[in-house]
């Protein structure tokens, strides 16, 4: 539901991955109109000092068993898959092969109900 009144406006903070991201899932909520992202840097730019056109971003969920945490990142890697499945070219995001490596033998345990 877009906001209620012409007036009403939502600013967003900093064009990086999260203040993009909330930027593009507010929008697809109808509250295209009513947002400003205000930052030094925005997409499109080359500067070296604008992180996002040089970096990556990697989903790494470490709720552990933290219910609430799992959640979120339930939620977060669902949203990511869906951007690289549905939009990878207008959201920027694709899912690539990974490997973690470790100082120490970590015993990892995969939870069957995130993925």
């Amino acid at each position: 539901m877009a906001p209620s009144h012409s007036r009403d406006g939502i600013v967003i903070i900093g064009a990086e991955i999260i203040g993009l991201d909330v930027a593009l899932v507010l929008s697809e909520k109808g509250y295209g109109p009513s947002i400003t992202v205000i930052a030094e840097h925005l997409p499109g730019d080359t500067s070296p000092a604008y992180t996002s056109p040089w970096a990556g971003c990697n989903f790494s969920a470490i709720s552990g068993t933290d219910t609430n945490a799992l959640k979120w990142d339930r939620l977060g890697y669902a949203h990511l898959k869906s951007l690289a499945f549905n939009q990878p070219d207008e959201a920027f995001v694709k899912r690539t092969p990974s490997i973690e490596l470790w100082d120490e033998n970590v015993q990892i345990q995969f939870n069957s109900k995130f993925y």
